[in-house]
């Protein structure tokens, strides 16, 4: 019954969390030369003979409402660039640029309006804005952003900040929520607010140590203090994880250090994938790629050439596994070499230990 619950409170959670409108990372969407048109504009509106630049605008067929609000604020450049005052050059410039399922909605929701005004054209543009957006959009992107905005790893602080205030720009140009509300951006109060909760858990903790309140700082002070807690969790120099490790062991019984070492142990035998006849298991080469068996074995040819003959090839054969053996052999004494002198180091500390005890017994008794 319990572990029901718990998936129901999952399934809950997981419908509450609807994606909203404009999600935090943005899409970059690549257009294609034929789905763009150009269109010229002049740097001083009133005067034709003023420089002139190119706008290219993508048309607008089905996209996402992020999209079409950025459809939007091009359609405006572009007017004001051509000097567009009237209503019917700007229904006309909107009817180039779009495509489609827009276009049918723009068209049906032109046919609703007695005439080409400036007015009428803004009234069509939030008819086809509540045609591209979901159902109850604005209420959908408040949501998301006071419960469940988080700040993701892979953006900075700077970044995470300037999206979610483009994002509250954008607020301004959703459907209006009902006939009585209009749709505005929250205030800088409530943006610092969810900000602050969007951050990793450490980083509020910092806050509250330090006794920062970000409601009575500014959006630049509290980037200003988000990136010195950035700053602080670059990676650590390969002396300072080890430093880490030791101190963390030290702590530790000797049953835990010991598993931790088969552990290590047993990666370490992962990372050996080769294995090779003179060198054993080991993570850069096999017998057939062995330069110490290859450079024998060319020694071996050099002095006895094989000519195509049995017996020549069996005695090479026999010249490498001797070479092998005996580099094996080899190894093994000076391993059992190394392990007498470690032993033997040990048992001269112990000696050392013990007669410095006795003497230190000797002097407490003097004493």
């Amino acid at each position: 019954m319990a572990n029901q619950s718990k998936l129901s409170g999952n399934k809950e959670s997981n419908r509450s969390r609807e994606e909203p409108p404009i999600p935090l990372k943005a899409e970059n969407k690549t257009y294609k030369k034929e789905d763009c048109v150009v269109i010229k504009c002049c740097s001083n509106p009133t005067d034709s003979s003023s420089t002139t630049y190119d706008l290219s605008i993508p048309i607008f067929k089905d996209g996402n409402p992020e999209e079409w609000l950025k459809w939007v604020k091009n359609v405006e450049r572009a007017a004001k660039g051509q000097n567009m005052t009237t209503g019917p050059t700007k229904f006309a410039l909107a009817k180039r640029l779009l495509d489609g399922g827009a276009l049918i909605a723009f068209e049906n929701a032109g046919t609703a309006v007695t005439s080409e005004t400036n007015e009428t054209f803004k009234q069509t543009i939030k008819d086809v804005t509540e045609h591209v957006f979901p159902k109850s959009a604005y209420q959908k992107q408040k949501l998301y952003m006071r419960r469940f905005l988080k700040k993701p790893r892979d953006l900075s602080t700077k970044q995470f900040v300037e999206r979610v205030i483009h994002i509250n720009e954008l607020l301004e140009r959703f459907p209006d929520p009902s006939s009585t509300r209009t749709a505005t951006k929250m205030p800088e109060d409530e943006i610092l607010d969810l900000l602050e909760v969007s951050m990793p858990h450490a980083w509020q903790r910092h806050m509250r140590l330090q006794g920062f309140k970000p409601l009575e700082s500014s959006i630049k002070e509290f980037v200003e203090f988000c990136e010195r807690l950035e700053s602080t969790e670059e990676l650590p120099s390969k002396k300072g994880t080890e430093d880490s490790t030791n101190h963390e062991g030290r702590g530790k019984s000797k049953r835990a250090r010991t598993t931790e070492t088969k552990k290590r142990g047993r990666s370490d035998d992962a990372d050996n994938k080769f294995y090779c006849m003179l060198h054993g298991p080991n993570p850069n080469h096999d017998t057939k790629n062995c330069r110490s068996l290859k450079k024998h074995v060319d020694k071996v040819k050099k002095e006895n050439p094989r000519r195509n003959d049995p017996a020549k090839v069996q005695e090479e054969m026999n010249a490498v596994y001797k070479y092998v053996q005996k580099k094996m052999a080899d190894d093994r004494k000076k391993a059992d070499r190394d392990r007498s002198a470690r032993e033997r180091e040990l048992n001269e500390f112990s000696d050392m230990s013990l007669e410095k005890k006795d003497s230190n017994d000797e002097n407490d008794e003097e004493y």
